[in-house]
């Protein structure tokens, strides 16, 4: 699967993934500045998942009729610390969800 990961998490956050998924940053892209909106557009046209601490994500922007699947991050903070015990719950998750669906993990 092809893994997006939004600019408010750390580019670090990559590394805990297997090398048979890829995965983009905000800066890969040149995405650092697009509303929720624009990003979910642009996002279902090169990912399946879009990793995010953005709570409110789901609230502004609708999924339906897109092939992309938003997984929140219910975390203390953006620290990398505080994000990579979320990688097995992703990696165990990621490929059942429906696609437009947001789902929130929490610790």
């Amino acid at each position: 699967m092809k893994i997006y990961l939004d600019n408010n998490l750390p580019y670090s956050v990559a590394a805990g993934f297997d090398p048979f998924h890829t995965v983009g940053h905000a800066r890969d892209m040149g995405w650092q500045k697009l509303s929720n909106g624009e990003l979910v557009t642009q996002a279902s046209k090169h990912f399946d998942v879009i990793l995010t601490v953005d709570k409110n994500m789901q609230f502004q922007t609708s999924l339906q009729g897109l092939n992309l699947r938003v997984i929140v991050l219910d975390s203390v903070s953006n620290r990398l610390d505080d994000l990579l015990p979320f990688v097995p719950q992703i990696l165990n998750r990621m490929e059942s969800l429906p696609a437009g669906t947001y789902t929130l993990l929490k610790q």
